[in-house]
């Protein structure tokens, strides 16, 4: 694979000169070229992979314009972070076209996942590994590649299901065949669980991770990542700025904070963690991405962003769900109130129904929506200070949407 630093901007000029036309974005090519030109972005290796990538990549999941994925590799962006679950199937198919037409594949590091959730407990392990193969095949036909760089096993949040013999014996084909480079697992809830398990087995590449701010004063976890660091694991990061836009209720309103949370403080914090190789932020405008990319160059704080980040109003405020499941032995009725709260996060916060429809399709195998809409009051407890009953009274609102 290239050099992410030796990439030629002319040349890539030329190539999106001949190759982009479709997408709309020449005319901003040369301008962002020749104010880019001057800066040097910060980058860092990948754990073992070797792989050099910037601290700020693209988690191409709520993105639907295909000009944002250019405009991003144009900014300096070089690894996409997609999934086979994604917009069924067509966040997949729009990153293979973009990388196709800007013929770019060598300077670009792609990741995507295979998630299993839906048909989790329902099928044999046999059933899965096929349905697993299965869709690794779709993932490439869409994506347009033969190889993927990184391929995760997505949303597993037990260390058990990371030591699956008959997967880890097909992922070591497929990489002996050239289909995968590097091997992963995505979490967003038992990070520690799963950080600490990769750095025991030693046989996972990588690891994308839900990880922010709001996790501030979780010392096991930081242990976890450091662990897991020193034995070689690339880390990334998502869910960096805590689930998108600030989101408010009664118990949670602030004072002195009206407007958005400060999106550079909140990712450079992720990113000052020296162990955390990249951040894969969920950006959709141009604009998010100008200022997602701007900590790619310099990673110390303004006096703003301190001021933020020491503030005990915005540790109060942040209202975001660490999926840790102290909460379900609250609920009488045994609701996954963390699956539920994640689907409020895609719904309301990522404004992603189709998301969150699939997330709440997942919670009512295991105790969704339906268990709470006839509780006329919820009595479900959260350790870090986030309004469930509030969140669950906005679900409900979407009940409509096919998810009770």
């Amino acid at each position: 694979m290239t050099d992410l630093k030796q990439v030629s901007r002319r040349n890539f000029l030329g190539r999106a000169a001949a190759g982009i036309g479709s997408l709309g974005v020449i005319g901003q090519l040369q301008a962002k070229a020749e104010d880019q030109a001057q800066k040097e972005i910060i980058t860092r290796k990948l754990g073992r992979t070797g792989l050099e990538v910037p601290v700020v990549s693209m988690g191409v999941m709520n993105a639907s314009v295909a000009d944002l994925v250019a405009s991003s590799y144009e900014m300096g962006v070089r690894h996409f972070d997609t999934a086979w679950i994604y917009q069924r199937g067509n966040n997949e198919r729009m990153v293979g076209k973009v990388v196709q037409q800007l013929n770019c594949r060598d300077d670009v590091i792609i990741g995507t996942k295979i998630h299993l959730g839906d048909i989790a407990g329902r099928k044999s392990p046999e059933e899965l590994l096929a349905a697993f193969k299965d869709r690794f095949q779709e993932s490439l036909e869409r994506l347009q590649v033969s190889t993927v760089d990184i391929l995760y096993f997505h949303a597993i949040d037990n260390p058990e299901h990371m030591r699956w013999p008959e997967l880890q014996e097909t992922l070591n084909e497929w990489k002996a065949q050239k289909k995968i480079r590097f091997t992963g697992i995505s979490c967003h809830s038992n990070m520690t669980g799963i950080l600490n398990e990769a750095a025991r087995s030693a046989y996972w590449d990588v690891i994308l991770f839900a990880y922010n701010f709001g996790m501030s004063d979780d010392k096991e976890l930081a242990d976890a990542i450091k662990r897991a660091a020193d034995k070689g694991i690339g880390l990334v990061a998502m869910k960096t700025q805590a689930g998108g836009s600030w989101y408010r209720n009664g118990m949670q309103n602030s004072a002195r904070f009206k407007g958005d949370l400060n999106q550079t403080a909140m990712l450079k914090w992720v990113l000052n963690n020296p162990h955390i190789a990249t951040a894969i932020p969920g950006y959709t405008t141009h604009d998010q991405l100008k200022q997602n990319f701007s900590v790619a160059y310099d990673l110390s704080y303004t006096p703003e962003e301190r001021e933020f980040l020491e503030s005990r109003e915005t540790k109060l405020g942040l209202g975001y769900c660490r999926q840790c499941g102290a909460c379900k032995a609250t609920c009488p009725k045994g609701a996954d109130v963390p699956t539920l709260m994640r689907s409020h996060m895609y719904a309301y916060q990522y404004h992603n129904l189709e998301q969150a429809h699939d997330a709440m399709q997942e919670a009512s195998r295991n105790g969704g929506l339906s268990l709470c809409m006839d509780c006329e009051s919820c009595t479900v407890q959260c350790a870090h200070s986030v309004a469930v009953q509030d969140r669950v009274a906005s679900l409900k609102k979407l009940a409509d949407y096919r998810w009770v």
